[in-house]
């Protein structure tokens, strides 16, 4: 061990990261002061961690020095200005009386400030209940805080991403590079009582038995909460779309309503928010201090758009280079239309080439970020051969019989005589001669399966 400190690295939490628990609440006491609530800790800390840094002058520190006198968590130390530095650094002598003075000063509405507990007894680890559970805050307030609160990891520097703003960024001038050690105010006996208080260094998420005379920071920490205005934060649960549309069921609105003496609320239960256009809530929380209220407004839709194709129609037959144009609509009803697109668009040819099976497919998206496919089957079959006469179309003399052959297997034939075309409502051929004893004009189509209905072949015949 070397004469400044002993590091004790929480070997325990290297592999990887504890999830950040977001229960720390912004909070303006009574005097303004900005503080943090620490529901974890049930504890409320100075919003400033380099306060004493802000505080700083030559009459301060010989007001602090003076009301320190007979300080029994002195243990007959004395103090000088040499245990305060202008950048806001103490030995943990100094700490000890600047929360002293805090106190007296009736900082943030509050006597009763303090360095942050940490562990006791051993030498152990600063994650003192092990990696199965929560540090205690009856052990260490400074692992609740910085591993669980602000979801710092065992030999990893403190940074301005840890838990956005719901952890670290309610704090200001937070030390995290070098020796950024803050002050506990547990004494460790390991080594004797007081020379090596704990500390916390916020560069590698450690926990230290420190050198007394060493100057470092230090944080302040009151029990419970101070005597606070309130404040009143929403927190809506859900997954978030597009264009500020929820789109998940649940989604749940809780509100987070800080203030000391407890406020009364209004408006602040919690909501299963239903599918709307966009509905508001308000809390409002009052105490002997104030009232806050908050609004939020909420829009949910977690329907997904309707879409309907007209052409091609599902399991439609379509004959080869058929001209077929596309028609689909999309509709939404609650957060509205933001695209609508086919395979080809509405309105435009359809590919009826080559033959076989396609597909056609919409896609909706509605303005919450709903997305729906709708896909139909339709088939191209090429159409059967055409029909053959065994009569050339002419004129002659007497009655003349005609045979018709196809060359599609399987085929049926249809035919008319009275110069209409044929359909597959035509009179079939029945497979022997048709006798034609009178002028006419003989008209043939063929269908067979897996074909489309064939050309017609037509002839004119006259009868003398």
């Amino acid at each position: 061990m070397n004469t400044i400190s002993k590091s004790l690295l929480i070997l325990a939490l290297a592999s990887g990261p504890m999830a950040a628990n977001a229960a720390l609440t912004a909070v303006t006491a009574t005097d303004g002061a900005p503080l943090v609530y620490d529901s974890l800790n049930n504890a409320t800390w100075t919003a400033n961690t380099n306060l004493f840094g802000s505080q700083y002058s030559e009459s301060t520190v010989s007001t602090i020095i003076a009301d320190a006198a007979g300080l029994a968590s002195l243990k007959g130390y004395t103090l000088t200005s040499n245990d305060f530095s202008s950048s806001g650094q103490m030995t943990w002598y100094g700490a000890l009386a600047w929360v002293n003075y805090l106190n007296l000063t009736n900082y943030g509405g509050s006597s009763h400030w303090s360095l942050p507990r940490s562990v006791t007894g051993q030498d152990i680890a600063g994650y003192p209940d092990g990696i199965g559970s929560d540090p205690s805050p009856s052990t260490s307030q400074m692992a609740t805080l910085f591993y669980l609160e602000l979801g710092q990891v065992a030999g990893v520097t403190i940074t301005t991403t840890n838990n956005g703003a719901g952890g670290y960024d309610l704090f200001s001038n937070m030390q995290g590079a070098g020796y950024s050690i803050y002050w506990g105010r547990t004494p460790d006996p390991y080594v004797g009582v007081p020379d090596y208080p704990w500390s916390w260094n916020t560069d590698g998420g450690t926990q230290y038995g420190t050198y007394a005379g060493f100057q470092s920071w230090a944080m302040a920490v009151n029990p419970g909460q101070v005597d606070s205005a309130p404040s009143v934060t929403p927190a809506v649960t859900g997954t978030l779309g597009t264009n500020g549309w929820y789109i998940s069921s649940p989604t749940a609105l809780a509100w987070t309503v800080i203030g000391y003496p407890t406020p009364t609320k209004s408006g602040c239960g919690a909501v299963k928010v239903p599918d709307t256009t966009g509905e508001s809530y308000t809390c409002t929380a009052t105490n002997e201090f104030g009232t806050a209220s908050n609004s939020v407004t909420i829009k949910k839709d977690t329907v997904a758009p309707t879409v309907v194709v007209q052409k091609p129609a599902n399991g439609a037959v379509l004959a080869l280079n058929q001209k077929l144009v596309a028609a689909y609509t999309c509709t939404d009803t609650k957060s509205g239309m933001a695209s609508c697109a086919g395979t080809v668009a509405d309105g435009t040819p359809i590919s009826t080439s080559p033959a076989g099976t396609h597909t056609f497919a919409v896609t909706a998206t509605d303005n919450a970020g709903n997305t729906i496919t709708k896909t139909v089957t339709y088939t191209i079959d090429p159409p059967a051969a055409t029909p053959e006469f065994s009569l050339k179309a002419g004129s002659y003399k007497g009655a003349q019989t005609v045979s018709i052959t196809d060359a599609t297997a399987e085929a049926t034939i249809y035919y008319t005589v009275d110069g209409t075309t044929p359909t597959i409502s035509s009179p079939q051929y029945p497979g022997t001669a048709i006798t034609v004893s009178s002028s006419e004009t003989l008209k043939a189509a063929a269908l067979a399966p897996g074909y489309t209905l064939s050309a017609v072949r037509a002839a004119s015949y006259t009868i003398r």
